[in-house]
């Protein structure tokens, strides 16, 4: 879990510098729209779809202002590997990115470009999210053989407990504590009728 914030953290503290260093913040409305850009990243993981939707509307308005370099379209590549499986979502986001890219770059190094890197990073999203899932299903059949297991285990064991049991009642077990009620017991204290009732159960009376 610490790891996870660390990354969740650590990815727009890293895009942060990297603004720094190419001079993005150079006025006040370029560090406004360049925290607009950084700042949703925290929380790609949880809402990736709406983190998309503004760093895209943040990025767009930022080139349209000036924003040039290349490294200004970062945070739009990051979240579209994060929305990975919204891929209407993705499609219009490099979109959005080339064709601004392209009115300030031109066509190539700026319009193809973009969309370019855009198309890798989505793929790379794609091959991330099959490996989660390929993980999450991996972990539930795991999940599932030793539920298995453990009821194999308890049926395997009730079953040899019925077995034992009914084995010891078939070679002479004694129930009622152990007394036989087809025994006579000369100091049975529970009347002559139980007596009677036992002789006539088991076809012989006291004395035989």
């Amino acid at each position: 879990m610490r790891s996870r914030w660390a990354a969740d953290a650590g990815i727009p503290f890293m895009v942060a510098i990297l603004f720094s260093g190419s001079g993005v913040w150079s006025t006040p409305l370029a560090i406004v729209l360049g925290t607009a850009q950084i700042a949703p990243l925290l929380a790609r993981r949880r809402a990736p779809a709406t983190v998309l939707l503004i760093v895209t509307a943040a990025t767009v308005a930022h080139v349209s202002l000036g924003l040039w370099v290349n490294i200004g379209y970062v945070p739009v590549l990051l979240g579209i590997y994060s929305a990975s499986t919204k891929l209407w979502l993705c499609s219009s986001a490099a979109l959005a990115v080339a064709t601004i890219m392209s009115t300030v770059k031109g066509p190539v190094n700026g319009g193809l470009l973009a969309f370019a890197i855009a198309v890798v990073a989505w793929i790379l999203g794609v091959e991330r999210q099959k490996h989660l899932n390929d993980r999450a299903e991996l972990a539930a059949a795991h999940r599932r053989e030793r539920m298995a297991m453990r009821l194999h285990d308890t049926l395997g064991h009730t079953t040899t407990v019925m077995l034992v049991q009914a084995e010891a009642l078939r070679s002479g077990g004694t129930p009622q504590g152990g007394r036989d009620p087809c025994r006579w017991q000369g100091s049975d204290d529970r009347g002559p009728a139980y007596v009677a009732g036992s002789a006539g159960r088991c076809g012989a009376g006291p004395g035989n």
